[in-house]
């Protein structure tokens, strides 16, 4: 079942990846772990990532995705407040995971563009 998930993923980012071509465009497809509630802190299991870089790494050899793991930034004493429910963001923990996101990706491009 793993394997056929993450077959299925590497067609989607072929096509992702063929349509930025067609359009003049390198499209990088970057993996992201989002934000879950303390409260179901049992899902964020290591091994899960684990698996998630092994499987990227086996679809895509020749151009690597990379993963940015946030599971766990908006833990703390008011981690509820930044949850619709306990794995849907509100408004303000999109706006938190979203700077995140976007100081992560800008040092991604920064390293590929060295």
């Amino acid at each position: 079942m793993t394997k056929q998930y993450f077959d299925r993923l590497k067609i989607l980012h072929d096509e992702i990846r063929r349509i930025g071509r067609e359009n003049g465009q390198d499209i990088r497809i970057v993996g992201v772990v989002a934000p879950y509630s303390q409260l179901i802190q049992q899902w964020r299991l290591p091994e899960r990532n684990e698996v998630w870089k092994r499987e990227l790494e086996r679809i895509h050899p020749y151009d690597p995705v990379p993963l940015l793991d946030y599971q766990d930034i908006l833990d703390g004493p008011d981690n509820g407040d930044y949850y619709y429910d306990l794995i849907h963001l509100n408004s303000i923990g999109m706006q938190k995971l979203t700077i995140a996101f976007a100081k992560d990706l800008k040092a991604l491009l920064k390293e590929e563009n060295k």
